[in-house]
């Protein structure tokens, strides 16, 4: 009796310890590169931390441990490099959704073409983007037209072309949330609502994506930050009164928002070295020089920090006229921070009592809201 007890500890104790050494703890990547004879290293960046592995004889490994599932990329260097342009880096560049596990990673010509075996949510993260593909790829030709009129300055037909964007933006967002709605608890649905969270693209209905997502994920430190940025970003929204604000202007007098009032102001963040906003320049002055007379005016408020760059960009951009504004603090900018932008092109749109009536109006949007109101 107290031997066949013993043999049972001693069997129960084997399969303990064998269990423990099988349960893998972290991430394993083995890659095999095949007829890429001058592959030298492969970089893998996931979140903030960048690991490199050295190819020999076609092979690399990686291992390591994420916190929690992160989209993440693999990198190719050659021995002689590639040139520098986009298809080039495409080719050599793999989008991996990481987790914990063991997985292969297969590449003949190039890592762009690559298969990953052992990484059930990789396979998932695949199957979403394939979805998601076909609408970009709707969207790809009426972005370029759009703006390849944008630089003839032919307005009536970017007029006509942003239904279409708009309706496959409306596209994208069902997408978005169905897919949510499918699979609430999966990380690959908390990345599909980081990445619809984009302020510029001025998304339909950012926080009911949100909301679909299950309590295990927003409790993520990746759903916790979601959560903070979509309440920054919904701070002041269409309806609420724009709060009172002072900046220096390019002479270092200080202008206050209350001595507009009466007047509709485009409040616009922008910086010298952000070139999204200074592509919408053409836009505004556009919009300025028809409505100005109608009481309309553009506030533009530079997260600058060199003041001659500052200048300077102005002067290029002809923008001269707007009321150019920057306390030469970065991110820092007392207004940006007040108004909670955390990234750039944003604009607000208010009515002469100081109410936000329009938010993130880029290319003819601006236009087509001043039309209706004015």
């Amino acid at each position: 009796m107290i031997r066949t007890l013993i043999y049972s500890l001693t069997v129960m104790l084997m399969m303990q310890t064998l269990k423990a050494q099988n349960k893998h703890v972290g991430y394993e990547i083995k890659g095999q590169l095949v007829s890429i004879p001058d592959a030298a290293v492969v970089y893998l960046t996931a979140g903030s931390s960048v690991d490199s592995a050295v190819v020999v004889n076609g092979k690399f490994t990686f291992t390591g441990t994420v916190a929690e599932p992160v989209l993440s990329t693999l990198k190719l260097k050659h021995t002689i490099p590639a040139p520098d342009t986009y298809y080039a880096i495409k080719r050599n560049t793999y989008r991996l959704f990481l987790t914990n596990t063991k997985m292969v990673f297969l590449a003949a010509d190039s890592l762009n073409g690559g298969v990953v075996k052992g990484n059930k949510l990789h396979n998932e993260y695949l199957s979403y983007q394939a979805g998601l593909s076909t609408i970009y790829d709707q969207m790809r030709p009426l972005n370029m037209s759009y703006y390849a009129y944008e630089r003839e300055n032919n307005v009536p037909m970017m007029q006509k072309i942003r239904p279409r964007l708009d309706s496959l933006g409306a596209i994208e967002f069902s997408y978005v949330t169905n897919y949510v709605r499918a699979n609430p608890k999966s990380p690959v649905a908390l990345l599909a609502v980081q990445q619809f969270a984009k302020p510029i693209a001025n998304p339909p209905d950012f926080p009911a994506a949100f909301a679909l997502l299950d309590n295990s994920l927003k409790q993520t430190a990746a759903g916790k930050l979601l959560e903070l940025r979509m309440a920054d970003e919904n701070a002041f929204k269409v309806g609420d009164s724009m709060p009172n604000f002072s900046q220096p202007d390019t002479l270092g007098n200080i202008v206050q928002l209350s001595e507009f009032k009466g007047k509709y102001v485009l409040i616009d963040f922008w910086a010298s070295w952000c070139g999204p906003c200074r592509n919408e320049s053409p836009n505004v002055k556009r919009a300025f020089d028809k409505y100005n007379d109608k009481g309309f005016m553009v506030m533009m408020i530079s997260l600058d920090v060199s003041k001659p760059n500052w200048l300077a960009a102005i002067k290029q951009d002809g923008t001269q006229n707007f009321i150019q504004l920057c306390d030469m603090k970065y991110h820092q900018n007392t207004a940006a921070q007040l108004l909670k932008i955390k990234s750039i092109p944003q604009n607000f749109l208010i009515d002469p009592s100081g109410k936000i009536i329009g938010r993130n109006l880029h290319g003819v949007e601006l236009m087509n809201a001043l039309q209706r109101i004015l």
